[in-house]
């Protein structure tokens, strides 16, 4: 481009010296036509006065100038043209990448209250509100600010002028009335001088990451709640255990036969708990690692869940309702003994933490349906909210009750997890506090 602008000057200028000679030659014409006797070639070059070299040289010199300034003027604004051009290019492709961007780009007065006097249209996609509005109202950003942090943020903007920076993460409204999260940083310019010129910032979308952040920060919380209490439902059997093997070992020769023999269904009963709790621990970490497996066999649906609650008729009696369906011995379902087991000793183990020792009432009951069977497992114990019927499902959640105060808060969580690999699924329904609860477990029957 500089080069066709060298050429058009070149041009320019040697067009002005052609017009130059030229206007020399029409003179000689002249003065040998019409005032002179002298032949053309002597009134061009020989016979001339000095006048007419005068006159015509000043004529020339006229042109050549002429031309000049022409090229210059030409070539001005030929760059001017250019300059323009790549400056609007380069401003187009600036305000592309501002507006396909996910930050926010700002630029706002340095002094007073700072108002904003430029905001990206991009402003629009996260927030929700016109990039005009930030622009003609000078208190419409930090009126948006979460009230919680809004004195925060507003005190460290208006020390911009002594930091030179700033940075701060906050709670912003959008539009629709919801709170996200945003990263904002600015910087304050200045020229040579010192003097303030503008500050210029953006704002990124951290909702995501702030809310993933929250979730692992609640993940260690409950891992750790659930290494605590795992410690602790470890540690209670074992100080039973160990308790009464100390005073079987002091007193052996003094007690009765059916002293002992409690003894040891105490001790056996605290071994099953002990034995539960490291089945579910080892069945968490297949799951999580993806090494979780069951071996599906046909079962006899009554005969199963009669075996499954054998032991707890032995330790509950009248207070656990079991209604089999002997009548009904070739309903079957495809599934592990062993996991489905372990799901109805979790339900049933629940139960009775949750419900007060002297009057609990536990129900086990099964329904048939053509293409599945349902097993539900009822209490008349502290009941659940209905703002909890997910939640309790989750991993290392607990819920704490007038009758028991934390679990480890995995046993929920695998009742799903083996329920689904089952493919059918698991819900709870509740009153509300002190009206019980109801687990059913909903599986594809066997054709």
């Amino acid at each position: 481009m500089v080069k066709k602008i060298q050429k058009i000057e070149y041009r320019v200028v040697l067009l002005s010296v052609v017009f130059g000679i030229t206007m020399w030659i029409v003179d000689a014409f002249i003065d040998s036509v019409f005032f002179y006797e002298e032949s053309f070639w002597d009134s061009l070059l020989f016979e001339i006065t000095v006048f007419e070299i005068y006159f015509r040289s000043t004529i020339m010199l006229l042109f050549i100038v002429f031309g000049i300034i022409v090229s210059l003027i030409m070539t001005k604004r030929k760059q001017t043209s250019i300059d323009l051009f790549k400056t609007k290019t380069r401003l187009n492709y600036l305000n592309y990448l501002l507006t396909s961007s996910p930050a926010v780009v700002y630029c706002a007065e340095p002094k007073g209250n700072h108002q904003i006097t430029f905001m990206s249209e991009n402003i629009k996609e996260m927030t929700g509100y016109e990039a005009q509005e930030f622009v003609t109202s000078p208190d419409f950003w930090i009126n948006k600010v979460h009230f919680e942090e809004r004195e925060r943020v507003e005190a460290s903007y208006n020390k911009i002028s002594e930091k030179g920076s700033f940075s701060e993460i906050y709670r912003f409204q959008h539009k629709n009335g919801d709170y996200f999260w945003v990263l904002e940083e600015a910087n304050l310019f200045r020229d040579e001088q010192a003097n303030l010129l503008e500050i210029i910032g953006y704002w990124s979308d951290i909702n995501v990451q702030k809310r993933a952040e929250q979730i692992r920060e609640e993940l260690v919380q409950r891992r750790d709640n659930f290494v605590w209490m795992a410690s602790h439902e470890l540690r209670t059997p074992l100080t039973v255990i160990m308790g009464y093997c100390d005073f079987l070992l002091a007193h052996r020769t003094n007690l009765s036969q059916k002293r002992i023999t409690n003894i040891l269904n105490t001790i056996r009963s605290n071994l099953d708990r002990l034995n539960r709790l490291a089945n579910q621990v080892s069945t968490v970490v297949q799951i999580d690692r993806g090494f979780f497996q069951v071996e599906k066999i046909d079962l006899i649906l009554d005969k199963f869940l009669q075996d499954t609650v054998k032991h707890y008729h032995q330790l509950l009696g009248e207070q656990l309702e079991f209604h089999g369906r002997p009548s009904d011995p070739l309903i079957l379902i495809e599934g592990d003994p062993d996991r489905l087991a372990q799901v109805l000793d979790n339900l049933i183990d629940n139960a009775i933490k949750h419900t007060h020792k002297e009057d609990r009432k536990i129900k086990i009951t099964s329904e048939i349906q053509p293409n599945h069977v349902t097993i539900a497992v009822s209490d008349n114990g502290a009941g659940i909210p209905a703002k909890n019927f997910e939640i309790i499902f989750e991993q290392f959640v607990t819920i704490p009750t007038e009758y028991a105060t934390r679990g480890t808060g995995i046993g929920l969580y695998l009742c799903r997890k083996i329920i689904e690999v089952h493919n059918g699924i698991i819900t709870v329904q509740s009153q509300g506090i002190g009206q019980g609860a109801t687990f059913t477990i909903k599986l594809p029957r066997k054709p």
